[in-house]
């Protein structure tokens, strides 16, 4: 009967043990959707507003901040997967390697959008569209560094690179914001 009880026990340990496994890919997985959604929505709303002109800012304005707001969105849903660390463990370095080759992927197409954002500010003073700009740039910054601070604790392998790409993402945001505020 012993020996029974012990054989479940070794079962139960190691399906668990691959349930933790099989998470921690599926947060890898999670993970990278999110940044390379991330990327994409940023590589779209640059180009959208790459167009905007003086004749349709009066009518895409409000799109501009509904598809600011869609990326903080995306984030802002990564952020609960990420805070529980009694299930997750630090990625492995190929694996943190290739989270952080997207998150900084990320961030170089994201400044790309903000940089735009930032040169179409006249255009957003002529239609009134500064402070809906300024707030949803401020909710997506939250969202963003949420999700960037917990990535970290996955990264320890990477930390350094991933810390100096938050940084300089967020130099970019403070420049823009700031310029949305004058």
């Amino acid at each position: 009967m012993n020996f029974f009880r012990n054989v479940i026990a070794i079962l139960g340990i190691v399906f668990l043990g691959s349930a933790v496994v099989f998470a921690q890919d599926g947060l890898a997985n999670s993970i990278l959707t999110a940044l390379r959604l991330g990327t994409d929505m940023s590589y779209a709303v640059q180009g959208f507003a790459t167009r905007l002109s003086t004749s349709n800012m009066p009518v895409y304005g409000l799109q501009l901040v509904q598809v600011i707001d869609d990326i903080c969105d995306t984030f802002v849903m990564e952020v609960p997967i990420l805070t529980n660390p009694e299930t997750w463990k630090p990625f492995e370095d190929q694996e943190a390697e290739v989270i952080l080759d997207n998150f900084i992927a990320f961030a170089d197409v994201h400044r790309y959008l903000l940089q735009t954002l930032a040169d179409k500010h006249s255009l957003a003073v002529s239609a009134n569209f500064t402070r809906p700009i300024l707030n949803a740039l401020v909710g997506e910054q939250d969202a963003v560094d949420a999700f960037s601070y917990r990535l970290m604790a996955l990264l320890p392998t990477r930390e350094e690179t991933g810390w100096h790409t938050i940084n300089s993402l967020n130099d970019y945001y403070e420049q823009v914001e700031a310029t949305y505020r004058s």
